[in-house]
């Protein structure tokens, strides 16, 4: 038999060598998926969604008195805004009932993907009409920080106390 001289045999040792060295820099399963720009993206999706349940303290508290000062609003503006809130929050009300009626005639016609685009827009109108009750429930109120539970309990009422006190001022 032939003996192996030192030079075969770092021959031998070296074809492993460059055959895994051609199989790394050749077939980089990682890169070819973009693994890193997968992680990343996994990453943002996990931080948006944990942010959605982090409740964030706000940086200044104000009282209602405070920031009526310090945005430059008499009683005058204000009872003007609170009617505008009030105005915009029916509108948008009656707006999301048209809406809705539409969505409702969609689906009965089958049109299901222009039946969800209504109702969704729907929702939206809805949102907004909450907002605006909500800002003119604060300015009734006069106190900022108002929370959900003490708009629905009071906030209707308010509402409906106020309209009565109007129609019989006109009368």
């Amino acid at each position: 038999m032939a003996e192996k001289t030192p030079e075969g045999a770092k021959k031998d040792k070296e074809k492993p060598r460059r055959f895994r060295r051609f199989i790394k820099s050749n077939f980089n399963a990682a890169k070819w998926m973009n693994l890193n720009r997968i992680k990343a993206t996994n990453q943002s999706l996990k931080d948006l969604i944990l942010s959605f349940f982090v409740v964030k303290k706000g940086g200044q508290e104000e009282d209602f008195n405070v920031a009526t000062q310090r945005l430059g609003l008499n009683d005058a503006e204000l009872r003007l805004r609170q009617k505008q809130f009030l105005f915009f929050s029916g509108l948008m009300l009656l707006v999301a009932l048209l809406m809705f009626s539409y969505a409702i005639y969609l689906f009965s016609t089958k049109a299901f993907l222009g039946g969800s685009v209504g109702f969704s827009a729907t929702l939206v109108a809805l949102a907004m009409a909450f907002r605006y009750h909500f800002w003119f429930f604060q300015i009734k109120k006069r106190k900022l920080g108002c929370t959900f539970s003490e708009w629905l309990r009071q906030g209707f009422a308010v509402t409906f106390s106020n309209s009565t006190q109007m129609s019989q001022v006109k009368k």
